[in-house]
C-alpha cells in the first residue's frame, strides 16, 4: 500500500482508529477518570499472555553493544522499534483507545525502547518525561510489563496528579502482573 493510498483509506482519525478495533465499550469511564485525575492509568492484562516469552526474546536479542548517547547504569535497554510484535503490543486496541481518551486529538507512535533495570541499579531520580506540568497532553509514555512488578523489584513510582498545576494528589508504587501496560501523562512525576 503506498502512503496516498493509506491517506484515502483513512480519510479522518476516527476511522482509523474504528478499523485498528477500538470501541466504546473496551474502556471503563472510571480509566479516563483516572487519567483526568491521577495522569496515569495501567491497563491489566492487555497484553495476551502468549505473547509475554517472544517478546521476553525479542527484548534480550535487541541489546545493543553501545548507545549513541549515555544511559544510566545498571540498567540494560533494547532497541525494539523494528519488531513487528512489539509494535502491534503499542497498537493493541485498549491501548489506542485510552491514548485517544487520554489525548483528546489524533497521536501517533514515535519511538519505543525496552529498560530493564537490574536489581539494585538502574534507579531513576524524580523526573518528568515532558517539559512542565500543567502543559496540554502532548506525550504519552508507555511500559508494557513483561514481568510481574513491585516495590520489591523497582517498580515505577509515581506522584499522581502531578501533570496538573500543584501538589501530589498521592505517591504509588505502581504494582502488577506480566501483561500490565501503564499509560502516563509525559508530565507526571516519576522515579
Amino acid at each position: 500500500m503506498t502512503v496516498s493510498m493509506a491517506r484515502d483509506a483513512f480519510a479522518n482519525f476516527e476511522s482509523a482508529l474504528v478499523e485498528a478495533g477500538v470501541r466504546d465499550d473496551l474502556l471503563d469511564a472510571e480509566i479516563h477518570a483516572s487519567f483526568d485525575r491521577d495522569g496515569y492509568v495501567i491497563l491489566r492484562q492487555a497484553l495476551p499472555a502468549d505473547w509475554l516469552p517472544p517478546l521476553r526474546e525479542i527484548f534480550e536479542n535487541s541489546i545493543p553493544e553501545t548507545w549513541p548517547f549515555p544511559r544510566e547504569r545498571g540498567t540494560r535497554f533494547s532497541v525494539v522499534m523494528n519488531d513487528d510484535l512489539v509494535r502491534r503490543a503499542c497498537l493493541l486496541p485498549p491501548v489506542l483507545a485510552a491514548v485517544a481518551g487520554m489525548t483528546g486529538r489524533r497521536f501517533y507512535l514515535s519511538d519505543i525502547q525496552g529498560r530493564d533495570p537490574s536489581l539494585g541499579g538502574g534507579a531513576q531520580k524524580l523526573h518528568r518525561d515532558w517539559l512542565a506540568a500543567g502543559m496540554p497532553t502532548c506525550v504519552i509514555s508507555g511500559f508494557a510489563f513483561l514481568d510481574d512488578f513491585d516495590a520489591g523489584n523497582g517498580a515505577t513510582r509515581i506522584h499522581a496528579g502531578t501533570h496538573r498545576e500543584g501538589p501530589a494528589t498521592s505517591d504509588i508504587v505502581v504494582s502488577g502482573k506480566a501483561g500490565d501496560i501503564l499509560l502516563q501523562h509525559a508530565g507526571v512525576q516519576q522515579q
